[in-house]
């Protein structure tokens, strides 16, 4: 029986490529079905998906006939099945030029909760951080930008942001990942926070949710996947997405701007490289991408993890029934 008290939430993971909001979708469908009386409400958890102009490049792949709708009580715009009490949140809800981070997506989850009743929620995305951060939020997580401090950063090379890094917080800087290491913007936040009041009030009230079940999915040939999905991207005119964005965003230090294969199509775009390179480093990252995500989920013991190919729907439903 599910506890109308307390909302059921359904956590699924993995690495780009594993098909996970096709399994979400079918997992929707099924649960509506198994709990006709419930809502169905699905959650992006992915942290460039929510930039409309790039759905192609991000592979938003919202279902076709879905409507979008707004809703005064919700934050953000979000789409719905025409039929079904199934919709989809987080996906396509910001221009170009917007802020997006893990505070956001929490601020996002948590007024879904209050407006929602009697709903399952779904959250389905590979961007880990978004994932840990709605059941176990740092308190930092709603710490404000300081932009005074932002600005001198920025002028900063990248070796001059690890030092001061080290100098604020070096335990920090011991725990960032390689990648992290190398993000300018990663860093200057790191800084940002290390230099911050520690007794802010705000961040002593910071709304937890408890998972209920968190399902996380493997695939074979993962690499022959990406490869094969960075090319029907090219043909749905992913380079023709980008094209458009730069028309209309010329700032360079966009957060859009980082999403995977963005740059790679762009040096195409100005002829700095052939479609076949562009092709080729844009794989490499999808692919040394989904390496350092399967090497943070490793680290999340309390995940049950299946193959794609084997997803069973019944072993969740299962689950939902012994909670």
């Amino acid at each position: 029986m599910i506890n109308r008290n307390t909302p059921l939430f359904i956590s699924l993971v993995g690495q780009t490529a594993t098909g996970k909001t096709e399994k979400a979708l079918s997992l929707a469908n099924k649960l509506h079905q198994q709990f006709p009386n419930y809502k169905i409400a699905l959650i992006s958890a992915d942290s460039k998906q929510v930039f409309s102009e790039l759905a192609i490049l991000t592979g938003a792949d919202i279902p076709k006939n879905w409507l979008k709708k707004k809703n005064d009580s919700l934050t953000y715009q979000y789409f719905a099945h025409q039929k079904l009490p199934i919709t989809l949140h987080g996906t396509s809800i910001l221009t170009g030029d917007k802020e997006w981070s893990v505070g956001h997506f929490h601020n996002l989850v948590i007024n879904l909760v209050a407006n929602l009743t009697e709903t399952i929620f779904i959250i389905v995305g590979g961007t880990g951080l978004y994932h840990q951060q709605i059941y176990q939020p740092a308190a930092t997580l709603h710490q404000q930008p300081n932009e005074k401090l932002r600005t001198e950063l920025e002028t900063k090379t990248l070796e001059e942001l690890q030092n001061q890094l080290i100098e604020s917080d070096p335990n920090k800087l011991i725990a960032m990942n390689n990648s992290d290491l190398n993000n300018p913007r990663r860093l200057i936040r790191a800084i940002e926070i290390s230099l911050s009041p520690k007794d802010n009030p705000k961040n002593n009230n910071i709304k937890k949710i408890i998972p209920t079940i968190q399902i996380g999915l493997t695939t074979e040939n993962l690499e022959e996947k990406i490869a094969l999905r960075v090319k029907k991207r090219i043909e749905q005119q992913v380079i023709e997405e980008i094209k458009n964005f730069e028309k209309n965003y010329s700032t360079e230090n966009l957060i859009a701007k980082a999403s995977l294969g963005y740059q790679e199509i762009n040096q195409y775009l100005k002829n700095e490289i052939d479609q076949e390179k562009m092709i080729e480093l844009w794989t490499t990252s999808e692919i040394q991408y989904a390496r350092r995500q399967m090497t943070w989920w490793k680290k999340q013991t309390q995940i049950t993890w299946q193959t794609a190919e084997e997803f069973s729907i019944e072993l969740i439903i299962n689950k939902i029934l012994e909670n």
